[in-house]
């Protein structure tokens, strides 16, 4: 956070609360323009959310490939060191 100012995303986590805690559904336009935020990036932002959620519960119960491995390992920055193989090492036959 520079100056003082929250980013985007914590805005809309912190609409996402108000409107869930107190039950403001038909404030959403409101809050959004009081705190200078397009109503179509807060919706976009909760739709990205739960695409992601639902894409991590379908890889944790679905079969596994190399891509989603790699994906779930970014993801929690898990590093695989392969050591790779020496190519000045005689191979005896």
């Amino acid at each position: 956070m520079k100056n003082n100012k929250l980013t985007p995303s914590k805005i809309f986590e912190l609409i996402h609360g108000l409107i869930s805690k107190f039950d403001l559904k038909g404030m959403t336009k409101q809050l959004c323009k009081i705190s200078n935020i397009s109503t179509s990036g807060f919706y976009r932002s909760l739709n990205t959310q739960t695409y992601i959620n639902t894409k991590e519960n379908k890889d944790l119960k679905s079969r596994m490939n190399r891509k989603k491995i790699q994906r779930i390992m970014r993801k929690y920055n898990i590093i695989c060191p392969i050591r790779k193989s020496n190519p000045y090492k005689s191979k005896v036959a």
